[in-house]
């Protein structure tokens, strides 16, 4: 069993929880294929044990899910616990095989309403990139590699033509031209209470991210409420 500190994952500037499990659960492996905003990331608890499904079993204030939990913001977790071990996977079937990781969500809680606001902002760039030569630049390799090609070369068949002077060429920095800084944002507000008969949390999240490759970028609204009514001393009802 592995216990994740949730208060720590709120404060990473990431998408969802999966992708705040990398590093942060001993023996959980967190890959993403591409640096696409948004993408699915891979976890994997007991390793690859199937050609078919290996992904863990995902339970959400005891709902079961394999579809993933990137819907779910940071800042609605109230715990999060990983099982590794065989024993403590069998409890929910076969379908926990690949190890289950059990989220609970944030629930109302006695006391006079609460007012909650989280929210950052920032930018992501790329790292270092290698500098582009303009035309100028380019001619001047180019002809410099021609003549190294050419020295000693007697057929003209075989002579390597170089680059007139004044030719008129494009001068674009490609790498400049797809790359940008991507700007990175998320707001919550939350209200949380109750008495002795009813319990509430509601709240309301919204994340943006822009790729730093421009046209690339996701973006999500997502909204928990929950409810826990006692009608009386043997019945009370819920939702979530």
């Amino acid at each position: 069993v592995s216990v994740v500190n949730v208060e720590g994952l709120s404060k990473l500037p990431v998408s969802g929880i999966d992708q705040a499990l990398q590093g942060n659960a001993p023996g959980v492996r967190v890959t993403q294929a591409t640096g696409q905003p948004g993408e699915a990331v891979t976890v994997r608890i007991r390793g690859v044990g199937t050609i078919n499904d290996n992904n863990p079993l995902f339970i959400i204030d005891g709902l079961p899910t394999k579809d993933g939990i990137n819907f779910l913001s940071p800042n609605d977790i109230a715990s999060l616990v990983v099982l590794k071990d065989a024993s403590s996977a069998a409890i929910y079937g076969a379908r926990a095989a690949n190890g289950v990781v059990v989220i609970t969500t944030k629930n109302g809680r006695k006391g006079k309403p609460q007012f909650n606001y989280s929210g950052y902002g920032g930018f992501q760039s790329h790292g270092t990139l290698p500098e582009m030569a303009d035309a100028t630049e380019y001619v001047e390799l180019y002809n410099e590699a021609a003549d190294n090609d050419n020295a000693g070369v007697t057929n003209p068949a075989l002579i390597r033509p170089k680059i007139p002077a004044g030719t008129s060429m494009a001068n674009t920095d490609w790498l400049d031209a797809i790359f940008q800084k991507g700007r990175i944002q998320s707001h919550q507000l939350s209200l949380r209470g109750g008495n002795e008969k009813v319990l509430y949390y509601i709240s309301g999240n919204y994340f943006k991210q822009d790729g730093i490759v421009i046209n690339s970028w996701y973006e999500r609204y997502s909204l928990l409420s929950k409810l826990n009514i006692e009608l009386s001393d043997k019945v009370s009802i819920a939702n979530n």
